[in-house]
């Protein structure tokens, strides 16, 4: 089943870096079913016209993204970036919350989601996904 899964999302979405790999998704997919996952996203926005584009994503997959039972955490600007290895600035950080690995591949596969996604191609110069365990988050 998670086989089938994973080949209609690559068909659908691609490898291209906007969409998780084969071996990425299989990743998520393996995690525990009944565990909550947090998305964060690290974003930035193609200059001039790319936070626009991604406004229209994100009111684009609303309905798909609450149906999947998603929830934002936050959203909001990244003032100032630090980091060991070679600095990259971000524009913006959102960081989502699905009931479920398998929620989270719902959405992805949802046509509404589908048709809006163009849009966060159309709008992102580059961005960074961190997949996290729900039950994994907390401080040390």
């Amino acid at each position: 089943m998670t086989s089938d899964l994973v080949e209609t999302l690559i068909d659908t979405h691609g490898e291209d870096g906007a969409a998780p790999t084969r071996e990425e998704w299989e990743k998520i997919l393996a995690l525990p079913g009944d565990e909550a996952v947090l998305i964060l996203n690290l974003l930035s926005f193609v200059p001039e016209t790319g936070m626009a584009d991604y406004g229209r994503y994100m009111q684009g997959v609303g309905p798909s993204f609450a149906r999947a039972g998603g929830k934002q955490v936050f959203f909001g600007p990244a003032e100032f970036c630090f980091s060991m290895n070679e600095e990259e600035d971000w524009d913006a950080a959102i960081l989502t919350r699905y009931p479920s690995p398998q929620a989270l591949a719902n959405m992805w596969l949802d046509p509404e989601y589908i048709e809006a996604h163009e849009a966060r191609r159309d709008g992102l110069a580059r961005s960074q996904v961190l997949v996290i365990r729900d039950s994994q988050a907390r401080f040390p």
